[in-house]
C-alpha cells in the first residue's frame, strides 16, 4: 500500500508522484514548496503581477487622456445638449425679429397718420403761396396746425412707450434640460407649437360678432355675450353656399409678414424668389419652384391679423398643434390697406412657416377636411402656373379676378382662358 503524504512533502512534488522534501512554505497559497518548485512558484506570481501593471498602465493612459474623452460618451451627451442650445437660439432670433417687425410696423402706422395730415397741410400753404391769396389769419392759423403737427410728432416720439404693450413670458431654462441617472436626457426640441403672445395691442379679446371687447376673465372665448353668439350662428348658417366659402383652402399672405428660412434667419414674405431654401415641419427643407404675387384690384383686402404678426386671408389653413384650421375660426377678419399678397409653390413638404405658423402652399395634395381643396390643393394649379411662366422666372405677377368656378359646387376649379392662352391679367382671387 502507498504511504499518505506527509505535510513537509513539496506540493508539486506530491503531484507528479515525486517525492521530495518541502523547505519553503508559501504565505500566500499557503502550499509547500521544495527549492526549485518555489522559484517556479515565485517566477509565475512575478508574470502575473506584471499583467497587472501592463493593464493598470493602459487602464490609467485611457482614464486621464482627453483625447479619449472626445470619442467617449460624455461627447455624444455633449453633443446633444449643443444641438438644444443652438436651435433654442434660433428660435429665440426668430421670435425676436418677428417681434421687431411687429413693433416697427405699429409705431409705423402712428407715423403715417402724422405724415397724410402734414402732406394735407403742407398741399394747401404750397396752393396758397402760388396764388399769393393770404392775409394775417390765414398764416396764423397755418402756423398752428404747423405747431400742432410738429407737438403731436413731438409726442408721438415720446410716448411709443405707452401706446404699444409688449408682454413677454419668461422661459423656464433651469427646468428645459433634466439629467438623471440611468436616465435619457430629456430635452425639449422646440417650442409650444402655439407661438405665445409677445406683443399686444389691446388688453381684451374682440368679440366676433359685434366687434365689441371683452376681459379674457369673463369666461367667454369668441363672443362677449350668448345673444351675439346665437346672431353669429344664425348669419352664417348658410355661408356654406356663398362664394367666400368657395376659395376654402386657398388663400394669401401679406408681404410684410415673415418666412422663416432654414438657414434659421427671416425674410419677408414679398421678398421670397424662385430658389429660396425654407425651413419645414420637423427640421426638414423645401425649396421655393414658384412666387406668386396678386395685386387688389381696390388696394385693400379682407384679412385676418393674428398675435404674432401674421396677416393672411380668412380662408387660408394654418396647422395649430396638429389639426388645421381657417383663420376666419380663430379671429375676425378686418378690411385693411393691401396693395398685393403672395402665395408660394414649394418642391416638397408644401407648408412654410411664416410669423410662427405653419402655413399651407399651393398644390399640396393633402386631404381632409379643412385642408383639402379640389384646385388650390393639386397639381392642376402648378400646371397653370408652369405655364403661365412663359419666362421660366418663377415670379408671377396677376391681376386679381377671373377664376373659373364650378356652377354647382362654386370651388375654383382652373383659370380663365382666353383664346386658348392663358390670360396674364388672371388667376387667383383675393
Amino acid at each position: 500500500m502507498a504511504k499518505m503524504a506527509t505535510n513537509n512533502e513539496c506540493f508539486l512534488c506530491r503531484q507528479s508522484n515525486k517525492k521530495q522534501r518541502s523547505s519553503i512554505m508559501c504565505t500566500g497559497c499557503s502550499q509547500r514548496f521544495c527549492q526549485p518548485h518555489h522559484k517556479e512558484h515565485r517566477e509565475s506570481i512575478n508574470k502575473d503581477f506584471n499583467c497587472l501593471i501592463e493593464e493598470h498602465d493602459i487602464l490609467r493612459q485611457r482614464l486621464f487622456n482627453e483625447t479619449d474623452d472626445k470619442n467617449s460618451t460624455k461627447s455624444g451627451l455633449l453633443k446633444r445638449i449643443e444641438t438644444w442650445e443652438k436651435d433654442m437660439i434660433k428660435n429665440i432670433q426668430a421670435t425676436a425679429a418677428t417681434a421687431k417687425t411687429r413693433v416697427i410696423q405699429m409705431i409705423n402706422e402712428e407715423k403715417d397718420q402724422l405724415k397724410k395730415t402734414f402732406t394735407s397741410a403742407a398741399n394747401e400753404l404750397k396752393t396758397n403761396q402760388t396764388g399769393n391769396d393770404y392775409v394775417e389769419t390765414d398764416v396764423q392759423e397755418w402756423r398752428q396746425q404747423l405747431n400742432d403737427c410738429q407737438q403731436k410728432f413731438e409726442k408721438h416720439l415720446l410716448s411709443n412707450n405707452n401706446f404699444i404693450d409688449i408682454a413677454i413670458t419668461p422661459l423656464d431654462f433651469e427646468n428645459s434640460i433634466s439629467i438623471n441617472r440611468h436616465n435619457e436626457i430629456k430635452i425639449p426640441t422646440r417650442f409650444n407649437r402655439t407661438p405665445p403672445r409677445l406683443i399686444r395691442n389691446e388688453p381684451n379679446i374682440e368679440c366676433k360678432a359685434c366687434d365689441r371687447s371683452f376681459p379674457k376673465s369673463s369666461g367667454y372665448v369668441e363672443f362677449c355675450s350668448e345673444d351675439c353668439s346665437d346672431n353669429y350662428t344664425i348669419n352664417h348658417s348658410n355661408h356654406d353656399s356663398s362664394d367666400d366659402n368657395d376659395d376654402r383652402g386657398s388663400g394669401c399672405f401679406h408681404g410684410d409678414s415673415v418666412v422663416l428660412l432654414a438657414n434659421g434667419f427671416l425674410k419677408l414674405v414679398k421678398d421670397i424668389r424662385r430658389g429660396d431654401a425654407l425651413k419645414a415641419p420637423g427640421g426638414l427643407e423645401s425649396t421655393v419652384t414658384h412666387v406668386v404675387k396678386i395685386k387688389c384690384a381696390t388696394g385693400k383686402a379682407l384679412m385676418v391679423t393674428l398675435d404674432s404678426g401674421l396677416v393672411i386671408t380668412p380662408w387660408h389653413p394654418i396647422r395649430i398643434d396638429g389639426n388645421w384650421k381657417f383663420p376666419h375660426d380663430i379671429r375676425h377678419e378686418k378690411e385693411i390697406e393691401c396693395q398685393e399678397m403672395y402665395n408660394f409653390v414649394l418642391d416638397k413638404c408644401h407648408i412654410a412657416i411664416i410669423n410662427g405658423f405653419e402655413c399651407v402652399t399651393l398644390g399640396h395634395n393633402f386631404k381632409g377636411e379643412v385642408i383639402e381643396h379640389p384646385y388650390y390643393g393639386t397639381a392642376k394649379v402648378v400646371d397653370d402656373l408652369c405655364a403661365m411662366d412663359v419666362l421660366k422666372t418663377g415670379f408671377i405677377e396677376l391681376q386679381s379676378h377671373s377664376t373659373i368656378r364650378d356652377s354647382k359646387t362654386r370651388f375654383v376649379t382652373g383659370i380663365h382662358i382666353i383664346n386658348d392662352k392663358f390670360h396674364p391679367s388672371t388667376l387667383l382671387s383675393c
